[in-house]
């Protein structure tokens, strides 16, 4: 997710009334370069936005699943049977309700009472925060096609038919998102689209930082 959808998961979980939202974490191998053990791409983003440690929840929900304590999940863009997440379709079948956004059929949407069609990564438009704390802009590649309609506008509508504030009517693009965004977070104070510009924009301290390789000069080969 960008920052702009993390915003409006934030505002969506408040107006439900639930402080059980996780992300789910996918770690590989780092090659010490350009790929990082954390292979979601925007999981800084998720906690400065969200305020939670991606993962810290989910054996509670798993738990509450098994348990019948948690009676229904939102799952956006994520396919709870995968092996990170470690939901089974035994588990999602117990709860009273599941709602999905997906871009994809997947096993998650077989067991779902209601999915709405969400985009790809190339059809998105916003920012994500890379491992290094540096926000960078995400410039949509294709028009959405069908009924998909921006994760951002869904968790919206849904907040809003939910009784939300009715304020959240007045985000009519991702850029909106990032402006109000400017004025609640101090990590995002003055951040605007044309401040990222097209090399990223160092906002968060991390220890990490991805170092410059230089192309090898052509030697006639």
């Amino acid at each position: 997710m960008t920052n702009e959808e993390l915003y409006m998961v934030r505002h969506l979980a408040a107006q439900i009334g639930t402080d059980m939202v996780d992300i789910v974490p996918r770690v590989g191998e780092s090659d010490g370069m350009l790929i990082s053990a954390d292979r979601n791409p925007n999981t800084n983003g998720a906690r400065l936005v969200l305020g939670i440690e991606p993962g810290s929840r989910l054996d509670a929900i798993r738990e509450g699943v098994r348990n019948g304590s948690v009676k229904g999940i939102l799952t956006l863009g994520e396919d709870l049977t995968s092996p990170e997440a470690g939901f089974t379709a035994e588990g999602l079948d117990k709860l009273d309700y599941l709602f999905m956004t997906a871009h994809s059929a997947n096993e998650t949407a077989r067991h779902a009472d209601l999915v709405l069609p969400g985009v790809t990564y190339a059809e998105k438009f916003g920012t994500m925060i890379n491992v290094a704390g540096r926000i960078q802009r995400l410039n949509r590649a294709i028009q959405p096609i069908g009924y998909a309609r921006d994760d951002w506008q869904i968790f919206r509508d849904i907040t809003l038919l939910l009784g939300g504030n009715p304020a959240l009517k007045d985000f009519n693009s991702a850029l909106d998102i990032l402006t109000a965004m400017s004025t609640e977070y101090g990590a995002l104070n003055g951040v605007s689209w044309g401040s990222i510009g097209d090399g990223g924009q160092p906002i968060l301290e991390t220890g990490v930082t991805i170092p410059v390789v230089e192309r090898e000069k052509n030697q006639g080969r």
